[in-house]
């Protein structure tokens, strides 16, 4: 045998008795077993297909999972989940549901592997449905079985939605205006930004229930140029509208 491979063969036996002094697995009936920095994680053996819930009477979660929680921001929902360890984890799934009986997968974010020290994780849903988003956390392991977190719960309340419906410059007496509805008679706040996303303008106002026309009065000295228009309640942002000033 040459030398060359002779020495990467050995260093090869050295790798595999590392990774066997770290990670210990037994058999235990149809369970598997791994212990990282003295925790041992079991959890079911299903098979390629199999899935698990969290929960379920003789299976452990191989992630141990610190928290999985969920607010509005904006117009989306963040999610945040943190691992207090991972054993062969290899990708999170977050699944979406409205009834929180029919999920459907909205993102796949890559697992750790194997980690026994803390990790943060974070996923912002951009398009949450109106009213109740249910969320639940897959994890799926270098097997293909997954376990499910709890499910955890984000509403977007129907009576904070505004939309606009026109934008422009009225020709009677040449300002610049927008058109919007508004489900309640809550404050808005009307904002302007410049195209590379500079807010130059913005002011609360109260509109009534219904169809509403904001003017931007000369006061607000407005170059011509582009404009985005947004109508914000409570960190949810309406539509973006594009206006143009001319004169």
């Amino acid at each position: 045998m040459k030398p060359g491979l002779r020495l990467v063969q050995q260093q090869a036996q050295k790798q595999k008795q590392k990774m066997k002094a770290a990670l210990k697995y037994a058999a235990v009936g149809v369970c598997c077993a791994a212990i990282v920095g003295g925790v041992t994680f079991t959890y079911l053996n299903l098979g390629q297909s199999g899935t698990a819930r969290a929960g379920t009477e003789g299976i452990k979660d191989p992630v141990k999972l610190r928290f999985f929680e969920g607010e509005r921001q904006g117009d989306g929902v963040v999610l945040k989940w943190r691992t207090l360890m991972e054993v062969e984890n290899d990708y999170f799934t977050i699944e979406r549901s409205a009834d929180g009986q029919m999920f459907e997968p909205i993102a796949v974010v890559q697992g750790a592997g194997f980690s026994d020290s803390r990790r943060d994780y974070t996923f912002t849903d951009p398009e949450p449905l109106m009213g109740s988003n249910v969320y639940r956390l897959g994890k799926t392991n270098f097997e293909g079985q997954t376990v499910y977190s709890d499910i955890i719960s984000v509403a977007i309340t129907k009576d904070e939605a505004v939309n606009i419906i026109y934008g422009g410059q009225n020709p009677a007496n040449g300002l610049s205006e927008i058109v919007f509805d508004a489900d309640t008679n809550a404050d808005v706040m009307v904002v302007l930004k410049d195209v590379t996303g500079k807010q130059v303008f913005s002011n609360m106002v109260k509109p009534t229930q219904g169809r509403n026309t904001y003017t931007f009065e000369d006061k607000t000295k407005l170059d011509n140029g582009i404009y985005l228009v947004t109508v914000e309640r409570s960190g949810i942002k309406s539509n973006v509208l594009k206006l143009v000033k001319t004169h």
